[in-house]
């Protein structure tokens, strides 16, 4: 009786063992041959172009003028942040991103990029939490949504950090506090390095 039990746990352990392996080769065989999302190949761009050299976004000042995200912070620390007035996350955060920002007056640059469909909504966001004139910040409005596609971005907010050569440093998506301890630390130690 007792090797019987055996015998049947040993089969029944080694059935699992055969289907979790045949598993894991349909698996590994599916995705080896798939190619990886495309925010993964802007990532990749990124971490080796500087987000200047992405072709084709079409950005807009507040007086809808078009213009290149590149020729904002030229030598600073670049953050690209998506956001939009009826998103409330990024509502949460923005006064953090403007603390930061007061940390570091010489050293960083946020572009935000705004997914709002009416001018008048970013305008009205831009007089509530006082950023109009808030030296650093710049307000672009993302308004055909031509460099969020660029980006890949599938989330508000999000945000991309890049150093003085334009590469991208780091990804964030979703709410963060910008002038919490760590944070403050982290780009202490980016600013330190010349």
């Amino acid at each position: 009786m007792k090797t019987s039990r055996i015998a049947i746990a040993l089969i029944i352990t080694g059935g699992l063992f055969f289907i979790l392996f045949l598993g894991w080769q349909e698996l590994s065989r599916r995705y080896s041959t798939s190619k990886a999302p495309d925010s993964f190949h802007v990532l990749e761009f990124l971490e080796k172009n500087p987000f200047s050299d992405l072709k084709g976004v079409e950005v807009f000042d507040l007086d809808e003028k078009k213009v290149n995200i590149a020729n904002y912070g030229k030598g600073k620390f670049i953050i690209v942040n998506f956001w939009a007035s009826w998103c409330e996350p990024c509502a949460e955060e923005f006064p953090s991103m403007l603390k930061l920002l007061s940390q570091f007056p010489d050293d960083i640059v946020i572009i935000a990029l705004s997914h709002d469909t009416d001018k008048s909504d970013i305008l009205t966001f831009g007089k509530a939490f006082n950023l109009m004139g808030v030296p650093n910040l710049v307000m672009l409005w993302d308004k055909n949504l031509s460099a969020s596609q660029a980006f890949q971005v599938n989330k508000l907010p999000e945000s991309y950090i890049f150093g003085r050569d334009g590469l991208l440093l780091r990804k964030v998506v979703g709410t963060r506090d910008w002038a919490n301890a760590d944070a403050i630390g982290y780009f202490k130690m980016l600013t330190s390095k010349k």
